[in-house]
């Protein structure tokens, strides 16, 4: 099925599908969808890497069939600062090159959930952009490990005692979901919202007074963590 996705099958290196990994005639039910992972490669932006996925549905009606869904996702392997390096050059992009290379897997399986890695998805537009979000998230979790002041509580109720410890040991690498959009009436201030492995939520607020390569985040404020346990 890959070959019709893109001019060339090989793109694609992984593939998934919904449910427990039991043989088809195993399954309570027939998978609706697939889903294919281009090989990873560095996203154009210090320490972060991106791949292609493609969903695709199965097993439906005629009459019930979507359209193929296309989707850029990201993994973060290094500092996504204007500071990891001196300067983007051929040399970095090589390394940064190889450490993507070998950031999968892309997908997720059906028992990563609360303990795996994968590359995450980004409400955020340009994907250019998935830098700044995922900048402050790094200033975020620096901070919490020296400031304890830095990091309150969301919704967590009495069970809230260390915060900023909990921000602290988070992982980029367990990062699931990531969204940014501007706060509002507060000018070059962006409101981040990161979803970790285990339920873990994290809010912040960023500001980048200009979005533009030369400029990164400037101040981190209102970091707040909560945990939110879903069952599957």
């Amino acid at each position: 099925m890959a070959r019709y996705l893109v001019p060339r099958a090989s793109d694609f290196v992984e593939v998934a599908r919904p449910g427990p990994p039991l043989p088809l005639d195993e399954a309570d039910t027939l998978p609706t969808w697939l889903a294919f992972a281009t090989k990873p490669q560095h996203a154009g932006d210090f320490g972060l890497c991106q791949a292609t996925v493609v969903t695709v549905p199965v097993n439906r009606r005629e009459d019930d069939l979507d359209t193929l869904e296309t989707r850029l996702v990201f993994k973060v392997v290094g500092d996504t600062g204007p500071d990891a390096a001196p300067e983007w050059t051929d040399a970095y992009e090589r390394r940064l090159q190889s450490q993507c290379e070998w950031a999968g897997p892309v997908l997720g399986t059906w028992h990563d959930h609360f303990a795996g890695e994968r590359f995450f998805d980004a409400e955020i537009s340009p994907s250019h952009h998935v830098r700044y979000a995922t900048q402050a998230l790094q200033i975020a979790i620096r901070e919490a490990r020296h400031d304890p002041g830095s990091v309150s509580c969301g919704a967590f109720g009495s069970d809230c005692e260390n915060p900023a410890h909990d921000v602290a040991q988070l992982e980029m690498a367990r990062l699931e979901r990531l969204s940014m959009a501007p706060c509002g009436d507060r000018v070059g201030w962006q409101c981040v919202k990161a979803e970790f492995f285990a339920g873990w939520v994290v809010r912040l607020e960023a500001y980048v007074p200009e979005m533009h390569s030369a400029v990164g985040v400037v101040d981190v404020e209102k970091v707040s963590i909560t945990q939110v346990i879903s069952l599957h």
